[in-house]
Order: structure tokens, then C-alpha cells, then sequence
């Protein structure tokens, strides 16, 4: 789904690659696979339970970037950013929740993307720095009137190709992040949630 325009109830949330942008790297940090790995991506977009992977979860990326970011842009999208990023979001309004501690191990700038796919010794970790973060909820909040969009493939519920966002606000406003129940890939942010992460200086984030 591509988002051209979007109004100022909200903003989306993306990835701000300023600090790979002169590298040759595509991604900050590259999930250490093993053969169901792609299967939890799609768990995190949904508000429902699921069980995390306990054989243990790690990210091997490169120092330089895990070292200036917030929220690293990950090969496989899963929603991590540093415990500060999520902390500075709370502090504006709770919303509900569930993370995980997930570690990453930077490397030096010129590692093998794919010696970083599959597990490197060695490397700075960074333990209890970055959580992933699953949103418990959807917000049916989408205003179909006032956007602009195309309906779904598969389901009439959900759009696509959004040109135009528009939002039903609730009277006692956003949550800081939320997820949209027509369209749940994408992470937004409410004005408030912006404003927090810019007021701390959070690193690594685009806001469309």
C-alpha cells in the first residue's frame, strides 16, 4: 500500500535512512534466520495472542547505524524501536501493548550482508536497548468519505493505495501509535505522539 498524502490528525510513521543514506547498506540490521522466521511479521500487525519465538530472537546489523537510531530499519519490518522511543510514547497516553526484548549485535561497516542473515561472532551487543512492539488493538476509525483510496483485493473491509487518509478522531483524541483496522501494515502517530518524539530528539524516524 502506498500513502501519497495524509492530513494532519495523524501521521504515519516510517523509517528515516539519513544515516545509511551515503552507504551502501540497504538495512540497519538483518534478523538471524531460521525457516519459520517470516511467518511471526504479519503476527505483529494483528492485535491477537500469538507465541514469540523462544529459541531466541537476534538481530545482526552494523554498530555504526544500531549506534544512531531509535527505531532500526529492519530487513523483515518487524516494529522495534529503543526502549526510550517507547517510553517517550507513553509518556504522552498509555495504549495497549505487549513488547519483547530483542537483542542486536553491531558489526563493522563492511560485514557481508549475508554472514549477518546468517549469525556472526563477536560484535557489540546491545541488550535491553530495543523492544518489538505488538499494537492490541485496530482502531475502526477510518473516514471512507472524506479519503481517498482503493478497496481491497481479498476483503471489502480493508483499502489500499490511500491517497488521502482522513480520520473519524475520537473525542478523547489518538493514541500516541495505532494501528488502522482497514489497513493494519502501517504504524501511525498522533500529533502528540510526534511532538514527544521530536521534543527528545528520538532518531531514525520519518513522519508522511
Amino acid at each position: 500500500m502506498s500513502i501519497t498524502t495524509i492530513t494532519k490528525q495523524a501521521y504515519e510513521l516510517d523509517h528515516d535512512p539519513v544515516h545509511i543514506r551515503d552507504t551502501s547498506r540497504e538495512y540497519d540490521a538483518y534478523i538471524v534466520e531460521w525457516p519459520e522466521y517470516r511467518e511471526y511479521t504479519t503476527e505483529f500487525c494483528r492485535p491477537n495472542d500469538f507465541d514469540f519465538p523462544n529459541h531466541g530472537v537476534e538481530f545482526h546489523g552494523y554498530e555504526s547505524s544500531l549506534s544512531s537510531t531509535d527505531y532500526p530499519y529492519d530487513n523483515i519490518g518487524w516494529p522495534i524501536m529503543s526502549k526510550r522511543m517507547l517510553n517517550t510514547l507513553l509518556s504522552v497516553k498509555e495504549f495497549p501493548h505487549r513488547t519483547w526484548d530483542v537483542p542486536f549485535v553491531g558489526f563493522p561497516d563492511n560485514a557481508p550482508e549475508r554472514l549477518l542473515r546468517e549469525g556472526l561472532r563477536g560484535g557489540v551487543r546491545h541488550e535491553n536497548e530495543f523492544v518489538a512492539v505488538q499494537i492490541l488493538e485496530l482502531l475502526d476509525i477510518f473516514d471512507r468519505e472524506n479519503s481517498v483510496y482503493k478497496e481491497g483485493f481479498v476483503s471489502p473491509d480493508k483499502v489500499r493505495s490511500i491517497r488521502k487518509l482522513a480520520l473519524h478522531v475520537p473525542e478523547e483524541g489518538l493514541p500516541p501509535i495505532f494501528r488502522l483496522k482497514v489497513s493494519p501494515v502501517r504504524l501511525y502517530v498522533s500529533p502528540e505522539g510526534r511532538a514527544a518524539l521530536e521534543a527528545v530528539n528520538i532518531k531514525g524516524v520519518r513522519f508522511i
